[in-house]
């Protein structure tokens, strides 16, 4: 019996274009270790293109970096954002289709 070998190759390439429009301040992040880039949790939906709950979900699951000031407002870290937003993005989403979709070939 023949058997059949199959490879995947998957390039993927991200660009994320951030403009700030005076709504971001460089603060130290204590998670990153740096100065970076912090913006409001609306800017960080509008950058990831979620909601604002779902920044603030993933702020409480601890997926996001976050400063919070005495009156308990936060910034979010762009770094952080970026990350997760590649984590849970595009590419996991085909990666995951294109296996589901050889896993059924193989079967047949």
């Amino acid at each position: 019996m023949k058997k059949l070998r199959t490879e995947i190759t998957i390039e993927v390439e991200d660009l994320m274009l951030i403009r700030s429009r005076g709504r971001s301040l460089q603060l130290w992040c204590p998670a990153c270790g740096a100065d970076v880039e912090m913006v409001t949790p609306s800017e960080a939906a509008r950058i990831a293109g979620v909601t604002s709950r779902t920044i603030y979900r993933w702020v409480e699951q601890a997926r996001l970096h976050f400063v919070e000031n005495a009156g308990g407002s936060i910034l979010v870290c762009v770094v952080s954002l970026d990350d997760d937003a590649n984590q849970s993005g595009l590419a996991r989403r085909l990666i995951e289709a294109l296996l589901s979709l050889m896993s059924s070939r193989l079967r047949n």
